[in-house]
């Protein structure tokens, strides 16, 4: 029913993996920091060896018995780089196939658990509001009958979200110049008898009215009626539902 289950084989914990990976590439890193200096040594003598060869046989001889020591080192350094680098691949290839066996099993735990709660708490739940919702339809068509509120206006009333608000105004006071009617205006001159404006103008102080704060509407929100908005579907065919969603067909050939 629910596929092949994942198979959990007895091996290293998670933490015993994740130990190795790190403890594999903690030598890696060490040894690969050793790889330049034994490098630098390398050709340091041989960038000495002319001269230790014209101060004498002995200091040749040691020259190259340490240069070819140190190549000698370098060599097994890189052997053993090269198996850490395989054995810490190997090693973090067997912790993922662990975390994801973990992680399966982990799934398919919990899909079992599901399933099994589907029956015992889910249709349970489905029978109780379908009754409930039963209940609800008839008391609202008692009520509609009898001309009373129903319960979705006594239980569900509407919910106002925002008050409505008068415009809030205030008195400005501000110096302009005067027309001829007595009234603001910007122009500083008026006309002459020939039309010129040269007339300077006489300031003075007015009043207006400026809004502070525009009108606000108030806003209503309703709550969708309870018996319609309600959709709960079948845990499985034939089992009770609450107004189920339209159940889509695929026709196939076998």
């Amino acid at each position: 029913m629910f596929g092949r289950k994942t198979k959990i084989t007895s091996g290293p914990s998670l933490a015993a993996l994740r130990d190795e990976v790190e403890k594999i590439a903690r030598e890696r890193a060490g040894l690969e920091a050793q790889a330049p200096q034994i490098e630098a040594q390398i050709a340091a003598l041989a960038a000495a060896h002319a001269g230790a060869v014209l101060e004498s046989d002995d200091a040749a001889e040691r020259n190259e018995a340490e240069h070819r020591r140190l190549r000698y080192a370098a060599q097994r350094l890189a052997a053993r780089l090269a198996e850490l680098t395989a054995a810490e691949a190997g090693a973090r290839q067997r912790l993922a196939d662990a975390e994801t066996a973990q992680r399966r099993a982990e799934a398919e735990r919990a899909v079992a658990a599901a399933v099994a709660e589907l029956d015992s708490v889910y249709t349970p739940c489905v029978e109780k509001i379908a009754a409930f919702l039963d209940r609800w339809r008839a008391a609202c068509d008692a009520a509609r009958a009898s001309g009373i509120d129903s319960p979705e206006a006594v239980a569900r009333p509407r919910r106002c979200e925002r008050p409505a608000e008068p415009a809030t105004f205030r008195d400005e006071t501000y110096e302009a110049y005067v027309n001829a009617n007595g009234n603001p205006t910007d122009d500083p001159f008026a006309l002459n008898d020939r039309g010129e404006r040269v007339v300077p103008r006489q300031r003075a102080m007015f009043t207006r009215r400026v809004t502070t704060s525009p009108a606000a509407r108030a806003i209503y929100c309703d709550l969708p009626t309870l018996a319609t908005s309600i959709c709960l579907p079948p845990a499985t065919w034939g089992s009770p539902s609450v107004n189920p969603p339209a159940r889509i067909f695929h026709e196939f050939n076998s």
